[in-house]
């Protein structure tokens, strides 16, 4: 069954496969978005059955690689796909970000995520999950995130934010400066603040999250402290301010 399930989908993928002109490839990655969308959705609807899902899941990752790699597809908004996942384009449209969640344990989620980036007419396709070596280590570099906003401080870089959680009462919101780098869209180095990324680690019952302001390229978020009495993190009350410029964020 569940081999039947991925091959249903995968039918898409094959038609067209040699089409010569526009209309013939515009039909093509139409016929790949909604294949994507079946996918996902078949994978949502059996992601507590561990013997159907994994197989779907992976079947999903790797179709969407290979079609946000696919010259194609980088005028495409994916008008079937966002119906399912988080997809984000940056205001000059170069860059898409694509988030989805492969786990949602009640309090603990785990999200997976690609990026497309288009340059000239070269179009360049990865993921964004970095595993993190020493997650037990301060801040927390997380980002097995869902995006939720993208902003673009110049013409060079993209400040993405997402959002996760691991459980134990705790969520985390990661902030990172991307850009292009070696033909692979990378993480700025120690731009906030000496970090390469910025994490907002709190108790899901404090209010807070990063905020980013593009008129004057400003971060602010509120200080957290660890109580260690109760492993808990809670608010100083002070609020952290960071501000943009050539490249990095220094704190005011």
């Amino acid at each position: 069954m569940r081999h039947f399930i991925v091959c249903i989908a995968t039918i898409f993928f094959i038609t067209g496969c040699h089409s010569q002109n526009n209309g013939s490839k515009t039909l093509d990655i139409k016929q790949k978005d909604i294949a994507l969308k079946t996918l996902y959705d078949r994978f949502s609807e059996n992601k507590h059955n561990y013997d159907v899902r994994d197989t779907i899941l992976n079947s999903f990752r790797s179709q969407l690689l290979s079609v946000l790699s696919d010259e194609p597809s980088q005028n495409y908004s994916f008008d079937q796909l966002s119906k399912s996942i988080k997809i984000l384009t940056s205001r000059d449209k170069k860059l898409k970000l694509f988030s989805w969640d492969e786990f949602n344990g009640g309090t603990w989620h785990i999200y997976n995520s690609n990026y497309q980036y288009v340059e000239g007419d070269k179009v360049i396709a990865g993921s964004l999950v970095i595993d993190d070596i020493e997650r037990s280590q301060k801040p927390f570099y997380y980002t097995d995130i869902n995006y939720f906003k993208l902003y673009q401080p110049d013409n060079n870089h993209y400040l993405a934010l997402g959002y996760g959680t691991h459980g134990q009462g705790h969520e985390f919101y990661t902030m990172r400066l991307l850009s292009l780098v070696n033909g692979s869209l990378q993480d700025c180095k120690a731009c906030f603040n000496g970090e390469d990324r910025l994490v907002l680690y709190k108790s899901r019952s404090t209010k807070g999250i990063i905020e980013y302001d593009a008129t004057s390229k400003t971060i602010k978020y509120p200080e957290q402290i660890e109580d260690k009495n109760i492993s808990v993190m809670k608010p100083t009350g002070n609020i952290t301010i960071l501000k943009y410029k050539e490249g990095i964020f220094i704190e005011q």
